[in-house]
C-alpha cells in the first residue's frame, strides 16, 4: 500500500502533555491576510501520514512561498511503531514565510529519499486591511492621511 498524507495549513499548533495536537487557527480556505504586502508572516502545517512501513524514517520538508523562494527546509527522522497503527503525525509550527505579493504557500515533503512531491498548497489573496490600519500605516510611513 502506497502511503497517504493528509496536511493542513494553520496559524498554529500546540502539543498536549498527551502527544495530541491541538491546531489553532485552521484555514478552510485562501489566507487573507489583514496587514498590506509585503510581510511576514507565520504559518504552520499539520500532516499525517498512514501507510508507511514501521522503523525509522527520514524526511526533508520545503515550503515555497508566494514569492516561489524557499521559505523552509527541514531535514529530521520519525519512527513509525506498532502501537500507533502504522502512522505518524507531523507538526512544523510557526515557519515565518514572506508575503511580497498574492500567489500561493507550496508543502512538498520526500520521504526516505523518494522523489518530492506537493504535500498540500494554499492561495493567498490579497490583504483586507482594516481602514484605520490602512491610514495609521500611510501615516507612519510618512504619507498626509487623505
Amino acid at each position: 500500500m502506497a502511503p497517504r498524507f493528509d496536511a493542513l495549513f494553520c496559524d498554529d499548533i500546540r502539543q498536549e502533555i498527551t502527544g495530541k495536537h491541538i491546531l489553532i487557527g485552521v484555514y478552510g480556505g485562501d489566507i487573507v491576510p489583514s496587514v498590506p504586502f509585503p510581510h511576514v508572516t507565520p504559518v504552520s502545517i499539520w500532516t499525517k501520514i498512514v501507510g508507511l512501513p514501521l522503523g525509522e524514517h527520514t524526511f526533508r520538508f520545503k515550503i515555497i512561498g508566494p514569492d516561489a523562494q524557499l521559505a523552509a527546509e527541514i531535514v529530521d527522522t520519525f519512527l513509525v511503531e506498532p502501537n500507533n497503527s502504522e502512522s505518524v503525525a507531523l507538526g512544523f509550527a510557526g515557519i515565518p514565510i514572506t508575503f511580497p505579493k498574492s500567489g500561493s504557500v507550496r508543502a512538498l515533503i520526500s520521504i526516505d529519499d523518494q522523489p518530492e512531491f506537493e504535500l498540500a498548497a494554499i492561495k493567498v489573496t490579497e490583504p483586507r486591511v482594516h481602514p484605520d490600519f490602512a491610514a495609521a500605516a500611510k501615516e507612519a510611513a510618512g504619507d498626509p492621511p487623505a
